[in-house]
């Protein structure tokens, strides 16, 4: 008879969670989207026609999944996601991991050949 409201209660905090993640999952994903994509779709596009435009939109790029990373990581610490469970945390932290590791991978990538965009310019 103990376990009923305390499963209850774990119920609603999930569902208050689910409610509040899907709402700034449609407030973000709606603005940062359709940005990233061009953002990466220029930088690809760039790269492939080596300008100088390409190493610049590859250093947005990154910048905007670090950001991204950084962004879902307070949010997931600030509303518990991290403690619903293993599934919730591994999943979440799979998608930080990877914004954060291939932002910075972007940006590094294209800092270390920051010399040929000086002599382009």
């Amino acid at each position: 008879m103990t376990d009923k409201p305390e499963s209850q209660g774990v119920r609603k905090e999930r569902d208050y969670v689910g409610v509040l993640s899907l709402a700034f999952w449609k407030a973000f994903w709606t603005t940062m989207s359709p940005d990233l994509t061009f953002v990466s779709g220029s930088a690809g596009l760039g790269l492939l026609r080596r300008t100088c435009a390409g190493h610049l939109f590859t250093l947005l790029g990154g910048a905007a999944l670090v950001f991204l990373g950084i962004l879902d990581i307070s949010f997931n610490a600030q509303h518990g996601i991290y403690r619903l469970g293993f599934e919730e945390a591994l999943v979440n932290g799979v998608i930080n991991f990877v914004c954060l590791g291939f932002g910075l991978f972007l940006i590094l990538m294209v800092w270390k050949k920051r010399r040929a965009l000086v002599d382009i310019f």
